[in-house]
This record gives structure tokens, sequence and C-alpha cells, in this order.
């Protein structure tokens, strides 16, 4: 298993915010799954995960 650095860290959640604003919130994307829908608000729930990445 790859252990990131900060930075990588930092860029990854950087793309999985833009994806998120993008496609299911209010931003644009030709590719929105739930078509013209916008949601008011994610909720992620991450457990059982480990502190390497």
């Amino acid at each position: 298993m790859q252990v990131l650095d900060n930075t990588t860290k930092t860029a990854c959640a950087r793309e999985v915010a833009t994806y998120l604003w993008n496609n299911f919130l209010g931003g644009k994307s030709s590719s929105r799954p739930l078509g013209d829908a916008v949601l008011d608000g994610t909720d992620l729930d991450i457990e059982g995960g480990t502190n390497e990445n």
C-alpha cells in the first residue's frame, strides 16, 4: 500500500470535492448522473479506515 504525502492527499480531496460539486451540487457537468436535480448537501460516511492515507 502506498502512503500518500500531504500534498497528494490535498490534491485528491480537491478532486473529489470538485467532482461532487460539478455532478451533484451546484456545478456544471455534461454527465450529471441525476440529470438537472441538485442536491443540497452530501454526507460522507467513512468508517473503518486507517490513518495511513
